[in-house]
């Protein structure tokens, strides 16, 4: 069973997700403008990630990649669409890469359940080869007492015996963005794909320059960022209308969790009432609802 974190969630070392002036720096943490840095007509940066963070070759990952429409098959005729960030097949791997920026439990949570989602429709066409998919949440936060830069999750599988064992065909990770922020502040060496990421979302032009070293891709990134910051139209009003519908749809479930466990307890309730009614002991009930003996003493007819 995959188990996320209890902990609470912290945004110490998150990288700004403020509306900046025009021809200043939008980081990747933009909908926006991750949106279009990781797209059809951009894919060199989203390749150099995937090859660095697995360690393949860039150039093999450039001409195999295949960028897939990132929209959800309805479950409902009436179910509004929902999306991933990013999703690419290399290889007879399918790659789910998710933009996280709010700090929230409930985020992840969504993603693993889009990660099944797409897993399942893959498994159902039968036609597409899809060996292993691999989830990579890049989370503009952290939870509290983290350490490392990135976790791996590998969910686990149950046979019938009930003996737990490794599902080789899922993988999980969670990258930390301001734990590479923390890396780099304490002058300690970064991988190239954190370099990337670092350079993707510092504002900070000085600290920059001491990041990329000089490397073509990154100064390419900065200057294709930059020119996305002044001619594209990031829809930032559209940002901010999708983020509304995120947090209303997240009470909303949150209302409908309330009033599930609200119509559970009366349910427990009528069956007490009715085995009262019947002469049943008071422990009988206990262990037949779960009830607490004073929840049952309190029980009107």
């Amino acid at each position: 069973m995959y188990v996320l974190h209890n902990d609470k969630t912290t945004k110490i070392n998150s990288f700004s997700d403020n509306f900046l002036k025009k021809a200043k720096f939008y980081p990747l943490v933009k909908d926006s403008m991750y949106q279009s840095m990781f797209n059809f007509t951009k894919p060199e940066y989203v390749c150099y990630f995937i090859s660095t963070f697995f360690n393949i070759d860039y150039t093999h990952v450039y001409n195999n990649i295949k960028i897939s429409n990132n929209v959800l098959p309805k479950s409902k005729e009436r179910e509004r669409d929902k999306t991933v960030d990013f999703i690419c097949e290399i290889d007879d791997v399918l790659y789910i890469i998710e933009m996280n920026n709010q700090a929230d439990i409930k985020t992840l949570k969504r993603n693993m359940e889009y990660l099944y989602k797409v897993a399942g429709t893959r498994r159902e066409r039968g036609k597409e080869k899809i060996k292993k998919i691999i989830l990579i949440n890049l989370n503009n936060f952290c939870f509290k007492g983290t350490k490392e830069v990135v976790e791996k999750y590998v969910p686990g599988r149950m046979r019938e015996d009930k003996f737990s064992i490794i599902s080789e065909d899922i993988e999980i990770y969670q990258i930390y963005l301001s734990k590479i922020k923390e890396v780099w502040y304490n002058k300690e060496k970064l991988t190239k794909w954190e370099q990337f990421l670092l350079i993707s979302l510092e504002e900070d032009s000085k600290e920059i320059e001491k990041i990329i070293e000089r490397e073509e891709i990154f100064m390419n990134y900065r200057k294709m960022a930059k020119r996305v910051c002044v001619t594209d139209d990031l829809d930032f009003r559209q940002e901010s209308l999708e983020a509304d519908a995120y947090y209303l749809e997240m009470a909303k479930e949150e209302a409908e969790e309330k009033g599930e466990r609200r119509g559970k307890k009366e349910e427990k309730k009528d069956i007490a009432r009715n085995m009262l009614k019947n002469n049943f002991s008071i422990n009988d009930i206990h262990i037949a609802t779960g009830l607490s003996e004073k929840q049952i003493s309190n029980i009107n007819f």
